[in-house]
């Protein structure tokens, strides 16, 4: 109004004609529309367009796209959308906040999760443990039963019949001969439960090595002396030799070696026992050697199982845990085992630490 005022005060000063007129009011309209919209896009539509903008970032949690300080702005003007952008900038913190503390959320819970997930596979896989222990430990025991039966089957069959023969026989001779029997089947019966007893001992897991010094000449004419076919060993031992290690390990060792040498070789052949230092690594070599007998080699990769036998020699009186038991206390006493065969003999060979 003020505009078109001015211009009609021009017209009458001026005596311009009507059109001048007409065309004056027409550019200074359109200076009034122009100058009016100016002042609409910096008042309204700039500010609706970055609240739009600021918006949509915020929808699609896009902070770097949030200009606060336009909002900072904003908020100095005393009017509509001061207040609009104060609200605007509390809404934007509190959603900022928000977002942090799902953050947080999120990584404890993550956190949390793995953590979760770990204990239940170690959980898990001490579970399994446990029952792969129990289920070694029932085949364990099954092998164990089935080995004790099998082994206690003879002999009391021996003692059965020889108690039958001295009930019902008045011949002094055939009765000597069946306490004989008894006697022989009790001695084998205290062999296997000698060595049931060896097995438990060395499966303690805190078995002590108990040392002593003693010369290996006494224990090893000593130690033949329990057997039947102490005849059949040729024994050499190349110097005398003093040991201080635990005595009751060395005779297991030994012992062992040498029965399982007389059992499996053929009747009345050499069974041939050797002794000596040993200067690389420093030690001392014990090897037991046989020829092969009827129930042929063993499986190499097998010899040192526990219970294992070949199945040629299932006919005779075994608990294969013999050689197991070599192999387990000469770990023991840090030393090895090794098992060669050559021609038609096998030999066992164990070193040990003096």
């Amino acid at each position: 109004m003020i505009i078109f005022t001015i211009a009609v005060v021009i017209f009458v000063e001026k005596e311009l004609s009507f059109g001048m007129l007409i065309l004056g009011l027409g550019l200074l309209f359109i200076i009034e529309l122009w100058m009016q919209y100016v002042v609409l896009k910096k008042n309204v539509m700039n500010p609706l367009n970055m609240f739009i903008s600021e918006a949509h970032a915020m929808a699609n949690n896009d902070v770097q796209r949030v200009n606060l300080y336009d909002i900072y702005l904003l908020e100095e003007q005393k009017n509509e959308w001061g207040v609009l952008a104060k609200s605007f900038r509390e809404m934007r913190q509190n959603i900022n906040k928000t977002n942090e503390l799902n953050q947080q959320y999120r990584l404890y819970l993550e956190y949390e999760i793995a953590n979760r997930t770990a204990q239940l596979e170690k959980t898990n896989r001490e579970l399994q443990a446990l029952i792969e222990k129990e289920q070694s430990t029932e085949i364990e025991k099954s092998h164990f039963l089935a080995m004790l039966a099998h082994e206690l089957k003879s002999p009391l069959a021996t003692i059965e019949f020889a108690i039958e023969n001295i009930q019902r026989s008045k011949n002094p001779e055939i009765i000597e001969l069946s306490f004989k029997h008894v006697r022989k089947a009790t001695q084998d019966m205290a062999v296997i439960t000698q060595r049931c007893l060896q097995v438990d001992k060395l499966e303690q897991p805190n078995s002590i090595v108990m040392d002593t010094t003693f010369s290996m000449e006494r224990l090893i004419y000593d130690l033949i002396k329990g057997f039947e076919e102490a005849s059949r060993l040729q024994i050499k031992i190349t110097s005398s030799l003093s040991v201080t290690s635990d005595e009751l390990l060395y005779q297991i060792i030994i012992g062992n070696l040498i029965e399982n040498a007389l059992k499996y070789s053929p009747e009345k052949s050499v069974v041939a026992i050797l002794v000596k230092k040993s200067s690389e690594p420093a030690g001392i070599l014990i090897s037991v050697s046989n020829e092969i007998g009827k129930a042929g080699k063993p499986d190499a990769a097998k010899v040192f199982e526990k219970y294992y036998r070949h199945t040629n020699a299932q006919r005779l009186r075994g608990t294969g845990l013999g050689l197991w038991l070599v192999r387990g206390v000469t770990t023991q006493l840090g030393g090895n085992v090794n098992y060669i065969e050559h021609n038609n003999k096998v030999k066992f060979q164990v070193w040990l630490p003096q």
